[in-house]
């Protein structure tokens, strides 16, 4: 395994597709093990991990699943610190405070939980969704909870006593994302295919919107590191780059014949990377002296080994993870590869 862990992976992967069972899943556990960078594998939930996100000093990690749980790990030892139980269905949305010491819990029970890390004890149960949740934030001041569900609304709540401050109703119709907290702080960005809304969070106020129709329809955003830039990929083929404040479209790219999966920026924010289909392409983001965004002709697009299922950038380096269970490791913004998981008979 020290010798070639990634072979000794892929070895692992093929057996256990062949003969799934105990056996083959522990020799791949132990095959992650021994990869490079590999710290923890956190064994404990019963059912898949719906939802994960870690606290700010980066050693512990609160993890949601469809056992309806959540549970709060040591990422040093890989053991579990605190074990969150009370929700009636799988617990879809997780969320830390600044200060670590509450965990914000969502789930398809419709409703939304606030817990103490230390004791691992209910707060509050935040009752009002009509629907399951799809996402819960902490405020960056660690005073309120923003909450999102399928009722198409978002709500806001005071975290320490858990009343309700204020309720947006989205106006459009069908599936929205959840809404993005915006670097400034006081903003959050509500998002669906046939629109944008930028909001206010003291009282969840539309400060701008932009609606989309037919081909126009967005299938994909982003909101660029320093908070400036919202970038997005519709349904007719095209990158666009709208003003975060406005909401105004600065500049928009073709992007051939290919649509796009996922839109995403780099730590620095000078890329835009856009995954689709097999295909992974950057774009450098450049501003004027005046301030006016471009992003000209895309300068680097990539053969991926599969279809790129997620992906995100860790610092410089954009992560994809494909259909064929395989990793790709890319270096933005030239988007030459770094380092290649792959399945056995992978593309």
């Amino acid at each position: 395994l020290q010798q070639n862990p990634t072979l000794s992976l892929l070895l692992a992967l093929e057996g256990a597709e062949r003969l799934p069972g105990r056996l083959a899943d522990a020799a791949v556990l132990a095959a992650l093990q021994e990869l490079p960078g590999r710290e923890q594998i956190l064994e404990g939930h019963a059912q898949a991990v719906e939802a994960a996100v870690y606290d700010r000093e980066g050693s512990r990690l609160a993890t949601g699943a469809k056992d309806k749980t959540a549970r709060l790990w040591d990422l040093e030892t890989g053991k579990e610190l605190r074990r969150f139980v009370g929700h009636g269905d799988s617990v879809t949305a997780v969320a830390l405070s600044p200060d670590g010491r509450r965990l914000v819990t969502g789930s398809k029970d419709w409703t939304v939980g606030t817990w103490s890390t230390d004791t691992g004890n209910l707060e509050h149960a935040l009752l009002g969704h009509q629907a399951g949740i799809i996402s819960v934030h902490v405020v960056l001041d660690g005073t309120r909870v923003l909450t999102a569900a399928d009722d198409r609304t978002i709500r806001l709540w005071h975290a320490e006593s858990g009343a309700l401050l204020c309720t947006h109703t989205l106006p459009w119709v069908g599936f929205f994302e959840s809404p993005i907290l915006l670097p400034d702080g006081v903003h959050a960005l509500a998002r669906s295919g046939r629109g944008l809304q930028r909001l206010r969070l003291e009282d969840l106020a539309v400060q701008a919107e932009a609606t989309f129709e037919g081909t126009e329809l967005l299938s994909t955003v982003a909101v660029s590191p320093d908070g400036r830039w919202i970038a997005a990929g519709a349904v007719d083929w095209t990158l666009r780059l709208f003003d975060a404040s406005s909401l105004a479209e600065v500049a928009r790219s073709s992007l051939g014949n290919q649509g796009a999966s996922k839109v995403l920026f780099s730590a620095d924010g000078s890329t835009v990377a856009v995954t689709g289909g097999r295909m992974v392409r950057s774009w450098r983001l450049e501003v004027a002296e005046d301030g006016t965004p471009s992003l000209g002709e895309d300068f680097a697009r990539k053969p991926l080994g599969d279809r790129a299922i997620t992906a995100g950038f860790r610092g410089q380096e954009l992560i994809l993870r494909l259909a064929n269970g395989g990793v790709e490791r890319r270096r933005a913004p030239d988007l030459e590869i770094e380092g290649r998981v792959q399945v056995a008979g992978g593309g």
